[in-house]
Protein backbone atom coordinates (compact mmCIF):
# COMPACT_ATOMS: atom_id res chain seq x y z
CA UNK A 1 0.00 0.00 0.00
CA UNK A 2 1.44 3.35 -1.07
CA UNK A 3 0.93 6.42 1.10
CA UNK A 4 1.84 9.98 0.11
CA UNK A 5 3.19 12.47 2.64
CA UNK A 6 3.92 16.15 2.82
CA UNK A 7 7.52 16.86 3.86
CA UNK A 8 6.21 17.85 7.29
CA UNK A 9 4.36 14.54 7.73
CA UNK A 10 7.36 12.50 6.60
CA UNK A 11 9.79 14.21 9.00
CA UNK A 12 7.22 13.98 11.79
CA UNK A 13 6.75 10.23 11.26
CA UNK A 14 10.48 9.62 11.59
CA UNK A 15 10.52 11.72 14.77
CA UNK A 16 7.68 9.65 16.24
CA UNK A 17 9.53 6.41 15.41
CA UNK A 18 12.52 7.63 17.45
CA UNK A 19 10.48 8.67 20.49
CA UNK A 20 8.27 5.58 20.47
CA UNK A 21 11.11 3.11 19.98
CA UNK A 22 12.44 4.36 23.30
CA UNK A 23 8.97 4.13 24.87
CA UNK A 24 8.45 0.50 23.79
CA UNK A 25 11.89 -0.24 25.26
CA UNK A 26 10.31 0.80 28.59
CA UNK A 27 12.43 3.95 28.65
CA UNK A 28 10.32 6.96 29.65
CA UNK A 29 12.94 9.67 29.08
CA UNK A 30 12.15 10.66 25.48
CA UNK A 31 8.36 10.61 25.81
CA UNK A 32 8.43 12.54 29.09
CA UNK A 33 10.64 15.25 27.61
CA UNK A 34 8.43 15.33 24.51
CA UNK A 35 5.30 15.88 26.60
CA UNK A 36 6.84 18.17 29.19
CA UNK A 37 8.57 20.48 26.69
CA UNK A 38 5.38 20.66 24.62
CA UNK A 39 3.35 21.94 27.56
CA UNK A 40 6.05 24.13 29.10
CA UNK A 41 6.85 21.99 32.15
CA UNK A 42 10.11 22.89 33.94
CA UNK A 43 12.96 20.47 33.28
CA UNK A 44 13.11 19.67 36.99
CA UNK A 45 9.49 18.49 36.88
CA UNK A 46 10.12 16.42 33.75
CA UNK A 47 12.97 14.64 35.50
CA UNK A 48 10.76 14.07 38.57
CA UNK A 49 8.12 12.43 36.34
CA UNK A 50 10.74 10.16 34.76
CA UNK A 51 11.94 9.20 38.24
CA UNK A 52 8.42 8.28 39.32
CA UNK A 53 7.90 6.04 36.31
CA UNK A 54 11.32 4.43 36.77
CA UNK A 55 10.72 3.78 40.48
CA UNK A 56 7.66 1.61 39.74
CA UNK A 57 8.72 -1.73 38.17
CA UNK A 58 5.27 -2.49 36.77
CA UNK A 59 6.02 -2.19 33.03
CA UNK A 60 8.46 -3.97 30.76
CA UNK A 61 9.76 -3.63 27.19
CA UNK A 62 7.84 -4.97 24.20
CA UNK A 63 10.66 -6.44 22.06
CA UNK A 64 8.38 -7.33 19.15
CA UNK A 65 7.19 -3.73 18.87
CA UNK A 66 10.73 -2.36 19.15
CA UNK A 67 11.84 -4.68 16.35
CA UNK A 68 8.85 -3.68 14.23
CA UNK A 69 9.62 0.02 14.65
CA UNK A 70 13.28 -0.50 13.72
CA UNK A 71 12.37 -2.59 10.67
CA UNK A 72 9.57 -0.33 9.43
CA UNK A 73 11.46 2.91 10.04
CA UNK A 74 14.27 1.59 7.85
CA UNK A 75 11.79 0.64 5.14
CA UNK A 76 10.24 4.10 5.32
CA UNK A 77 13.66 5.56 4.50
CA UNK A 78 14.58 2.98 1.86
CA UNK A 79 11.15 2.89 0.18
CA UNK A 80 10.75 6.66 -0.02
CA UNK A 81 10.12 8.08 -3.48
CA UNK A 82 9.80 11.73 -4.47
CA UNK A 83 6.49 12.91 -5.89
CA UNK A 84 5.65 16.18 -7.61
CA UNK A 85 1.93 16.32 -6.84
CA UNK A 86 1.71 19.23 -4.44
CA UNK A 87 1.26 19.33 -1.51
CA UNK A 88 2.88 15.89 -1.38
CA UNK A 89 6.65 15.50 -1.40
CA UNK A 90 7.18 11.77 -0.81
CA UNK A 91 5.43 8.44 -1.07
CA UNK A 92 6.23 5.26 0.83
CA UNK A 93 5.29 1.69 -0.07
CA UNK A 94 4.73 -0.71 2.84
CA UNK A 95 2.60 -3.79 3.37
CA UNK A 96 -0.84 -3.12 4.82
CA UNK A 97 0.04 -4.99 8.04
CA UNK A 98 3.06 -2.70 8.45
CA UNK A 99 0.88 0.38 8.07
CA UNK A 100 -1.35 -1.02 10.84
CA UNK A 101 1.69 -1.09 13.13
CA UNK A 102 2.51 2.49 12.12
CA UNK A 103 -1.08 3.43 12.98
CA UNK A 104 -0.77 1.85 16.45
CA UNK A 105 2.47 3.72 17.13
CA UNK A 106 0.99 7.05 16.01
CA UNK A 107 -2.21 6.48 17.98
CA UNK A 108 -0.30 5.70 21.18
CA UNK A 109 1.90 8.77 20.69
CA UNK A 110 -1.15 10.98 20.09
CA UNK A 111 -2.90 9.71 23.21
CA UNK A 112 0.16 10.20 25.40
CA UNK A 113 0.54 13.81 24.24
CA UNK A 114 -3.18 14.34 24.86
CA UNK A 115 -2.81 13.22 28.48
CA UNK A 116 -4.29 9.72 28.17
CA UNK A 117 -1.54 8.10 30.23
CA UNK A 118 -3.56 4.96 30.86
CA UNK A 119 -2.49 3.88 27.36
CA UNK A 120 0.98 3.23 28.81
CA UNK A 121 -0.41 0.20 30.62
CA UNK A 122 -2.22 -1.03 27.52
CA UNK A 123 0.88 -0.87 25.32
CA UNK A 124 3.80 -1.92 27.52
CA UNK A 125 4.36 -5.42 28.89
CA UNK A 126 4.04 -6.49 32.51
CA UNK A 127 7.25 -7.80 34.13
CA UNK A 128 7.38 -11.49 34.97
CA UNK A 129 10.28 -12.74 37.08
CA UNK A 130 8.87 -16.26 37.21
CA UNK A 131 7.55 -15.93 40.76
CA UNK A 132 3.78 -16.35 40.59
CA UNK A 133 2.95 -14.54 43.84
CA UNK A 134 5.11 -11.56 42.87
CA UNK A 135 3.59 -11.46 39.39
CA UNK A 136 0.13 -11.20 40.92
CA UNK A 137 1.24 -8.17 42.94
CA UNK A 138 2.82 -6.51 39.90
CA UNK A 139 -0.28 -7.24 37.83
CA UNK A 140 -2.50 -5.57 40.45
CA UNK A 141 -0.18 -2.55 40.66
CA UNK A 142 -0.20 -2.30 36.86
CA UNK A 143 -4.01 -2.35 36.76
CA UNK A 144 -4.24 0.18 39.62
CA UNK A 145 -1.97 2.54 37.68
CA UNK A 146 -3.92 2.05 34.45
CA UNK A 147 -7.38 2.64 35.85
CA UNK A 148 -6.76 4.96 38.80
CA UNK A 149 -3.28 6.40 38.36
CA UNK A 150 -2.09 4.84 41.62
CA UNK A 151 1.58 5.72 42.04
CA UNK A 152 1.81 7.66 38.78
CA UNK A 153 -0.98 10.27 38.72
CA UNK A 154 1.54 12.92 39.74
CA UNK A 155 3.53 12.36 36.54
CA UNK A 156 0.76 13.76 34.38
CA UNK A 157 0.38 16.81 36.61
CA UNK A 158 4.12 17.42 36.40
CA UNK A 159 4.27 17.04 32.61
CA UNK A 160 0.97 18.74 31.71
CA UNK A 161 0.35 21.44 34.33
CA UNK A 162 -2.80 22.66 32.56
CA UNK A 163 -4.58 19.36 33.27
CA UNK A 164 -3.84 19.81 36.97
CA UNK A 165 -5.38 23.28 36.83
CA UNK A 166 -8.46 21.82 35.12
CA UNK A 167 -8.82 19.30 37.99
CA UNK A 168 -9.54 16.43 35.65
CA UNK A 169 -9.40 12.87 36.94
CA UNK A 170 -6.74 10.35 35.95
CA UNK A 171 -8.54 9.44 32.72
CA UNK A 172 -9.56 13.02 31.92
CA UNK A 173 -7.77 14.69 29.02
CA UNK A 174 -7.93 17.63 26.64
CA UNK A 175 -9.80 15.91 23.83
CA UNK A 176 -8.38 15.83 20.33
CA UNK A 177 -9.86 19.10 19.06
CA UNK A 178 -9.24 21.13 22.22
CA UNK A 179 -7.22 24.30 21.62
CA UNK A 180 -4.87 23.33 24.49
CA UNK A 181 -4.10 19.91 23.01
CA UNK A 182 -0.64 19.52 21.49
CA UNK A 183 -0.43 20.13 17.73
CA UNK A 184 1.62 16.94 17.29
CA UNK A 185 -1.13 14.94 19.02
CA UNK A 186 -3.60 16.29 16.47
CA UNK A 187 -1.26 15.66 13.53
CA UNK A 188 -0.72 12.04 14.60
CA UNK A 189 -4.48 11.60 15.07
CA UNK A 190 -5.19 12.71 11.50
CA UNK A 191 -2.56 10.33 10.12
CA UNK A 192 -4.10 7.47 12.12
CA UNK A 193 -7.59 8.20 10.81
CA UNK A 194 -6.41 8.11 7.19
CA UNK A 195 -4.48 4.86 7.72
CA UNK A 196 -7.51 3.30 9.41
CA UNK A 197 -9.62 4.15 6.37
CA UNK A 198 -7.64 1.95 3.97
CA UNK A 199 -10.26 -0.82 3.78
CA UNK A 200 -13.22 1.51 3.24
CA UNK A 201 -14.77 3.12 0.18
CA UNK A 202 -15.44 6.44 1.89
CA UNK A 203 -14.49 7.87 5.25
CA UNK A 204 -15.52 10.91 7.25
CA UNK A 205 -13.13 12.38 9.79
CA UNK A 206 -12.66 15.38 12.03
CA UNK A 207 -10.00 17.77 10.69
CA UNK A 208 -8.00 19.29 13.56
CA UNK A 209 -4.87 20.77 11.91
CA UNK A 210 -4.11 23.02 8.96
CA UNK A 211 -1.85 20.39 7.35
CA UNK A 212 -3.21 18.52 4.30
CA UNK A 213 -4.14 14.91 5.04
CA UNK A 214 -1.77 12.15 4.05
CA UNK A 215 -3.11 10.23 1.05
CA UNK A 216 -3.48 6.51 0.32
CA UNK A 217 -2.86 6.04 -3.39
CA UNK A 218 -6.03 4.48 -4.81
CA UNK A 219 -7.57 4.71 -1.34
CA UNK A 220 -10.99 5.85 -0.19
CA UNK A 221 -12.52 9.27 -0.58
CA UNK A 222 -12.11 11.11 2.72
CA UNK A 223 -14.58 13.76 3.78
CA UNK A 224 -13.11 16.08 6.40
CA UNK A 225 -15.30 18.20 8.65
Amino acid sequence: MVVQFTAKHYDFLNHVFKVMKSFYNNNYTDICFEIGKTYGAPEEDIKKAIGIFDSLPITAPVPAMVNNIVFISRKVVLNKADVTQKPYAYEVDLEEKEWRIVSTVLDTYSRLLMGQFFVIYEQLDIPDNGVESNYDLVLKANHDARWNGVGVAQTRELLIPKLKEMRLGWNGNFGIANADNAYNSKLAYEMVKVLESCSRYECGMLKVTDEPLIKIVGGPKIVAF
